[in-house]
């Protein structure tokens, strides 16, 4: 793929949500891939935390904080996304439509979504 210019267009596009999404999956796919021991504890660990709390409200770095705590921390950081977006692909989560702000220091209280457990999950 050729690119043209310092900002890495590449012909495409910009606004092209399709082709973004298709990319971002890629990405995740890969990450997962290359941390798969990794991702497959911290998806056993992320149900688990899902399973004992089922009424409870979640934000993606509730999973961080379990998962460092129980797992580790992956080898890279973009593994948390892949990994929210697998419990919700695989039912174990869903996006509640808020945000609200994050409490690590370092997130700097930035907006997040809000996840439910899915409490008919088996």
């Amino acid at each position: 793929m050729k690119k043209n210019g310092k900002n890495g267009d590449d012909g495409q596009d910009w606004f092209d949500f399709e082709e973004s999404k298709r990319r971002r999956d890629e990405g995740m796919d890969r990450v997962r891939d290359n941390n798969r021991v990794w991702f497959d504890a911290s998806v056993l660990a992320s149900t688990q935390l899902v399973k004992d709390n089922p009424a409870r409200e979640f934000l993606g770095e509730d999973f961080r904080h379990h998962c460092q705590r129980v797992v580790g921390p992956p080898k890279t950081p973009k593994a948390w996304g892949a990994l929210t977006r697998e419990l919700i692909k695989n039912g174990w989560i869903k996006p509640t439509g808020e945000h609200r702000p994050m409490r690590a220091k370092r997130s700097h209280a930035r907006q997040t979504p809000v996840y439910k457990g899915a409490a008919s999950h088996e």
